[in-house]
């Protein structure tokens, strides 16, 4: 059977595996293995386990972050490190069976890789490392194949100059000098040329702009955009673009809120290296738990706009949920890609990092990291809510990633 028709898609589930390793300390169970493939049936909303990747070694420990080629069947995955150097692994994608077979690895030349970027013109991933705040641009080639990165970029301060290096936190993630250091926790271009990288700063409080060169991966610093108003520590983590919309928006881990951003494209053509043009304008600022919920007792996770473009959605880490929002798109109201808020939702575990649609919109995977399971979920897309309808036993999942693989050619099926 292949997974290249059908209703059939693979969710390929991430663990971590030495928690001695990581900034943050997990409470579930360390997992044998760093990577799963289930088979998904979106008819029926059930998944089956079809292969386990049992690569071991200090390469590949604490995979965190992955991303599927646009076009070939090839997915990427970067290891989560505090103490070493992060990787970036790529692996070919059977499409009858969903195993993984490594075809090529390069050092991402940081420490806690922890964010992938697809460039448009598929010449580079762009990537950074949380721990040392550096980022770079790896090279790939025609078959997807990573390549030596040439040049990495440490993430300045705000004001340019030299960041300030970081600090073992030890037993709490959440010590104050977490605050007070450059932390990069993504990168992501814009959707309109692909030449800035936005770079939130959970550190710094900001999120960071740099001039993407297509040519030579070079990424120039270019100025920060504050998260809120007010002196509060927000603590950005990801950052999301509306796929219709001149709207972006930011997850702000430690302050439990989403800041809402517009944009003009002209700022984001003009934006040249060394500049200090702020190209998102902040609209509005929600939060992600209820009012009287202690601030303190939560953090959050992921952040992501439906497929329909309808709702946006975080995952509360403490209150355990998942919030639901409605964007705003009555032009009479002036407040178009704002939000609103349509419900709290727990996600049947502890500690929701990260969560993902099924390709069709209508199924939910939410990775539960500290109680060793992923919960599965119907999505109402009228409604904006989510229904539980089961869970699956995965040892400290920390990323989901659904994966619908390429049609092959004719001539690509003849070789095989």
């Amino acid at each position: 059977m292949s997974y290249e028709d059908g209703t059939k898609q693979f969710i390929v589930v991430s663990c971590y595996t030495q928690f001695e390793n990581l900034a943050h300390k997990p409470r579930g169970t360390p997992s044998q293995f760093g990577m799963q493939v289930f088979g998904f049936d979106s008819t029926t909303g059930l998944m089956t386990t079809l292969s386990i990747n049992t690569e071991t070694g200090d390469t590949v420990v604490n995979p965190a972050f992955s991303r599927f080629h646009p076009t070939l069947n090839v997915l990427y995955s970067v290891s989560e490190s505090v103490k070493n150097d992060g990787y970036l692994t790529a692996y070919s994608v059977d499409v009858s069976t969903g195993e993984l077979s490594r075809i090529g690895q390069e050092s991402c030349l940081g420490t806690s890789t922890c964010y992938i970027t697809t460039a448009p013109d598929l010449r580079h991933l762009l990537y950074v490392n949380y721990w040392d705040s550096t980022l770079g641009a790896m090279p790939i080639d025609a078959a997807g194949k990573p390549l030596p990165v040439e040049k990495k970029t440490r993430a300045p301060s705000k004001d340019g100059g030299e960041a300030r290096p970081p600090q073992q936190h030890g037993d709490d993630p959440h010590s104050k000098h977490r605050t007070e250091e450059t932390h990069a926790h993504a990168i992501v271009l814009d959707p309109c040329f692909g030449r800035v990288a936005f770079v939130p700063d959970l550190g710094e409080d900001c999120i960071k702009q740099f001039v993407y060169d297509r040519a030579t991966g070079a990424l120039d610093y270019a100025g920060w955009i504050p998260c809120g108003n007010g002196p509060k520590h927000r603590g950005p983590r990801y950052i999301e673009f509306h796929p219709t919309l001149n709207v972006a928006y930011t997850v702000n881990e430690l302050a439990s809120t989403v800041s809402v951003y517009t944009f003009v494209e002209e700022r984001l053509r003009a934006l040249a290296p060394g500049s200090t043009d702020r190209t998102l304008q902040l609209a509005q600022e929600i939060d992600t738990v209820p009012t009287a919920f202690p601030r303190k007792m939560n953090t959050c996770g992921r952040i992501c706009v439906s497929p329909s473009g309808k709702h946006v959605l975080v995952s509360n880490r403490g209150h355990d949920s998942v919030v639901v929002y409605e964007v705003m798109t009555d032009p009479c109201s002036g407040s178009v890609g704002q939000l609103r808020t349509c419900g709290y939702f727990h996600t049947s575990g502890h500690t929701p990092r990260h969560f993902a649609f099924d390709l069709t919109g209508k199924w939910f995977f939410v990775a539960n990291q500290d109680s060793d399971c992923v919960s599965v979920f119907r999505f109402n897309e009228e409604e904006g809510a989510l229904t539980y309808a089961q869970s699956y036993s995965v040892n400290s999942p920390n990323f989901v990633c659904p994966i619908k693989p390429h049609k092959r050619t004719t001539a690509q099926k003849a070789r095989l």
